[in-house]
């Protein structure tokens, strides 16, 4: 039978516990911020909602379109949270891998 150890925690460990978990909180709190704003960004009756969407739910890995997009992982989320723009040629990018194609319709679109 294994000898079962005990370890007593010393203060400066349990301080660096709390503040691991005081991060670990934050970093929940901000993911769940996060997730809410993808959700609200992909729900928009529009062609950049339509996009999103697509990313949602492609097989394709995130760091693969962020590249396809020129912009670091972070920048890419920050994309997808609604609170980044991207170039129109990086958009277009995405678009194509996603599979999306742009057809022009007989008629302009009354705005």
């Amino acid at each position: 039978m294994a000898e079962r150890i005990i370890h007593q925690t010393t203060l400066e460990e349990a301080a660096r516990i709390d503040r691991l978990a005081a991060l670990a909180e934050q970093d929940h709190d901000d993911l769940v911020e996060r997730f809410r704003l993808h959700a609200l960004a992909a729900a928009e009756p529009t062609f950049r909602g339509e996009l999103l969407r697509a990313i949602e739910h492609t097989t394709v890995e995130l760091e693969e379109l962020a590249k396809l997009a020129g912009v670091d992982l972070l920048t890419f989320d920050d994309f997808r949270c609604g609170t980044v723009e991207l170039p129109l040629a990086a958009f277009e990018r995405l678009a194509r891998r996603l599979g999306f194609s742009l057809v022009k319709t007989a008629e302009p679109a009354q705005v």
